[in-house]
C-alpha cells in the first residue's frame, strides 16, 4: 500500500491579520464594553505570537466544490488513475454541506467517480487521518484498490457558523473562546492511496482520545443538549456558533502529544520531515524542541492559517511542490483535535 499522490487547492483570497482587525472593530465597535483598541492590540498581539501571518479564503467567484475538484484531478493524475479506477471516497473534514447522506456521495457524483463506495468520517481535525487509516486498511484487506480521501475546509463564509459571530466581541474575556476563529483559513485536499507491491515501510498510525476534554472545541447543531451532560461550558453554547477554548486545547494537547511521539521512537535522521495539524506553529516547534525535532517541522500554518483536517495533506502537497520532500522520504504527521482527538502516523512517500 502506498500514498501515491496528493493535492492541494487554497483558494485565492489572502486575509491578513490587520484584516482580522478590521472585521472585529467592524462588528464589535458598538457591543464591547471596554477599549476596543486595547482589545484589538491583545488579539494582534496573539496571532503575531502564535506564528500566523495570512490565511486564505474563498473570493466571490470560487466555490468549494470547483476547487475540490481541481485537486482531485490533479491527485487522479499524479497517480495515473481515471476517476472510473477509484473504488472508494472517504470525506474527512470539519466542514460539510450534508448531514444526510454525507459530502462523500455528492463529490463522487460532481466529479464522475461512479464506481466508488462512498462514506464520511467525522472526528474533527483529526478526520483526515482517521479516513486514511480507515482506507489503508481496506486496502490491505484487498477489499479496495484505488481509495480517494478528501476534505472542503470553507468554514468562514458570511452567516456561517463563524462569519460574524465570532467577530462580534462584547467583552475581552469572551476571546477565550473566540480567538482560535481568528486563526482558520481554507483549502481543499484530495489524497490517492494505492494498492501496491512495492517494497516500502507500511504507514503505521497511533491514536488517543480524550472524551473528558470534549467541551473545550465545539460546533453543536439543534437539539444538543439532550445528547450531552450539562456544564458550564456546555451551558454557554449555542447552535450552530463554533466555541473553542484555544489555550486550554494547546495546554491538554502538549502531554498526550508528548506520550505518542515518544511511543513511536523517532530518530531525528530516519525522518525528512514532519507535519502538524496547523492550528498553530510555535507551540509545535517548542514541543518538538524537547525531543530535538523542531528543525524537522514543515509548517503551512504562517501562511495558511488553520485549514482544520485539511492540514496535513495541504503540508504534504505543499512541501512536495515545493521540493522539501520526495518520493522515498519517511515522513511523520501529528494531530491533536478536538475531542480530544490525538494522532501520530509514520509513512513513505
Amino acid at each position: 500500500m502506498k500514498l501515491a499522490s496528493v493535492a492541494f487547492r487554497a483558494p485565492s483570497r489572502i486575509v491578513t491579520n490587520d484584516e482580522i482587525l478590521a472585521m472585529i472593530r467592524e462588528h464589535s465597535g458598538d457591543i464591547y464594553d471596554g477599549k476596543i483598541d486595547r482589545m484589538l492590540h491583545e488579539v494582534k498581539v496573539f496571532l503575531e505570537k502564535s506564528g500566523l501571518v495570512q490565511r486564505h479564503w474563498l473570493n466571490g467567484s470560487e466555490s468549494p466544490i470547483g476547487l475540490l475538484s481541481a485537486a482531485i484531478a490533479e491527485a487522479l493524475e499524479k497517480a495515473a488513475l481515471a476517476a472510473s479506477d477509484v473504488d472508494l471516497v472517504i470525506y474527512g473534514g470539519v466542514d460539510r454541506g450534508f448531514v444526510e447522506p454525507g459530502d462523500s456521495y455528492l463529490i463522487a457524483h460532481a466529479t464522475g467517480l461512479r464506481n466508488a463506495k462512498c462514506f464520511d468520517v467525522i472526528d474533527a481535525c483529526n478526520s483526515w487521518m482517521r479516513a486514511v487509516y480507515i482506507a489503508s486498511n481496506l486496502i490491505r484487506s484487498g477489499e479496495v484498490k484505488n481509495a480517494l480521501v478528501v476534505n472542503a475546509e470553507f468554514s468562514m463564509r458570511e452567516r456561517g457558523y463563524i462569519n460574524p459571530h465570532a467577530f462580534r466581541v462584547q467583552k475581552t474575556s469572551d476571546l477565550h473562546f473566540l480567538f482560535p476563529s481568528y486563526t482558520l483559513g481554507e483549502g481543499a485536499t484530495a489524497t490517492v492511496l494505492q494498492k501496491s507491491a512495492d517494497v516500502r515501510e507500511p504507514m503505521s498510525f497511533q491514536f488517543s482520545s480524550r472524551p473528558d476534554l470534549a467541551e473545550l472545541c465545539v460546533m453543536p447543531t439543534e437539539g444538543f443538549r439532550g445528547r450531552c451532560v450539562p456544564t458550564e461550558k456546555m451551558d454557554e453554547c449555542r447552535p450552530h456558533r463554533f466555541s473553542s477554548f484555544g489555550a486550554d486545547l494547546f495546554r491538554e494537547a502538549v502531554p498526550e502529544m508528548e506520550k505518542l511521539v515518544r511511543a513511536a521512537k523517532v530518530e531525528h535522521d530516519a525522518v525528512k520531515a514532519i507535519f502538524t495539524h496547523s492550528a498553530t506553529h510555535k507551540s509545535w516547534v517548542k514541543g518538538f524542541e524537547g525531543f530535538g525535532l523542531s528543525d524537522k517541522m514543515f509548517s503551512i500554518y504562517p501562511e495558511f492559517g488553520n485549514i482544520a483536517a485539511a492540514s496535513i495533506p495541504a503540508a504534504i502537497a505543499t512541501a512536495m511542490q515545493r521540493g522539501v520532500v520526495a518520493t522515498g522520504d519517511a515522513l511523520l504527521a501529528c494531530v491533536a483535535s478536538a475531542g480530544m482527538s490525538f494522532s501520530l502516523c509514520k509513512f513513505t512517500l
